[in-house]
């Protein structure tokens, strides 16, 4: 096998949500990688994260776009922390 030395990616610079690529358990320490410059941040995790879900990159208030691939892909319902799940229950589609 191979090693992957990161458990979540960042597709776009300006994206404050990135993807896990494995499950994250809340207080655990790990590394983004921006896919574009392969550049890494860390950061801790604050809530168990399913594989293929959302986590917060940065700090957002409530009513901030949240931005994934470079797009609005929506907005957050409540302050978020960095580090955070994002999902239907902190974020609404602009749609809704």
């Amino acid at each position: 096998g191979y090693t992957v030395d990161h458990s979540a990616l960042r597709h776009q610079a300006e994206d404050t949500v990135g993807i896990v690529i494995y499950p994250v358990n809340a207080g655990s320490e790990i590394a983004v990688k921006d896919i574009a410059t392969e550049e890494k941040l860390c950061l801790t995790v604050r809530e168990n994260i399913p594989i293929f879900h959302k986590i917060a990159l940065s700090d957002m208030t409530e009513g901030q776009d949240v931005i994934e691939y470079g797009q609005i892909i929506g907005r957050a319902t409540a302050d978020i922390q960095a580090g955070s799940y994002v999902h239907i229950h902190n974020i609404k589609t602009k749609k809704w």
